[in-house]
C-alpha cells in the first residue's frame, strides 16, 4: 500500500512540475474599511486552486480557500 501511495504522490509531482501555471491576483475594498485579496492559480487543465484573505477593522484576518474548476 505504501508503494502504491509514493507512487501516486510521485505520479502528482510531475504533473504539478511539467502543468504551466497562471497566477491570478486582486485586491479590493468591501464598503469603507474592509479589505479583500484574491489569490488564485490556474494550471493547463483549467483547475483553480487560491484562497481569498479578509483584513477586517479590528486587526483579524479571515482566511478561506478557494477551489474549483475553469468553465
Amino acid at each position: 500500500m505504501k508503494k502504491i501511495v509514493f507512487l501516486l504522490l510521485a505520479f502528482f509531482g510531475v504533473l504539478l512540475a511539467k502543468a504551466d501555471l497562471t497566477h491570478y491576483a486582486l485586491e479590493a475594498k468591501l464598503g469603507e474599511s474592509i479589505r479583500v485579496k484574491l489569490e488564485l492559480q490556474e494550471n493547463n487543465f483549467g483547475v483553480l486552486a487560491g484562497q481569498s484573505t479578509y483584513y477586517r477593522k479590528n486587526g483579524s484576518l479571515s482566511v478561506i480557500s478557494v477551489f474549483g474548476y475553469r468553465i
